[in-house]
């Protein structure tokens, strides 16, 4: 999709059918981004009180209002929720008449970003239920590594079980500085 143009990457017009991928995927890319901030504020918490609430905030991003873990109490409105709409964007992408190769680039990619994600919410749920702060801190590490997995890598080289910010690229968004 890109191309060397006077020394600078010129990124091709992703396809017609990609607009409404496209900006879900920018939408889970920065809900993804603010969780990956609150699991690294929880395992530094100085407090397992404040761990819990920031656990809480990534389990509320990945989850949503509808989620069984949902905590109102840390939202201050309805959330839709990563997993739910990475799901309905799944199930919705099943459906359409898609390029062969695009729709298996997708389902590979889009699966290994739910299995990354709901490690995440474990590993996160885990952490909230924490009274020990190393432990909370541990489960919140790996809630960090699993949401970066789910992200994917900046360059799509090292996309070898992709992620969002691949399939942003490949579909057409250059990198995020």
């Amino acid at each position: 999709m890109a191309a060397m143009v006077g020394g600078t990457v010129a990124m091709a017009a992703p396809p017609s059918w990609a607009a409404g991928l496209l900006e879900e995927l920018v939408w889970m890319r920065d809900s993804l981004v603010e969780a990956s901030y609150f699991c690294a504020l929880a395992a530094v918490a100085p407090t397992y009180r404040d761990q819990h609430i920031l656990a809480m905030r990534v389990v509320n991003v990945l989850e949503g209002s509808g989620g069984p873990h949902f905590d109102p109490r840390l939202a201050s409105e309805d959330m839709p929720g990563i997993l739910p709409r990475l799901e309905g964007l799944a199930q919705a992408l099943a459906q359409r008449d898609l390029p062969p190769e695009d729709k298996e680039a997708l389902k590979f990619s889009l699966e290994n970003v739910r299995v990354f994600l709901s490690l995440a919410l474990e590993a996160a749920l885990r952490g909230a239920g924490s009274r020990r702060l190393v432990r909370g801190a541990l489960s919140m590490r790996q809630a960090y590594a699993f949401i970066l997995a789910a992200l994917g890598p900046e360059d799509p080289r090292l996309a070898y079980l992709g992620g969002i910010r691949p399939l942003l690229y490949r579909y057409g968004l250059p990198p995020t500085p």
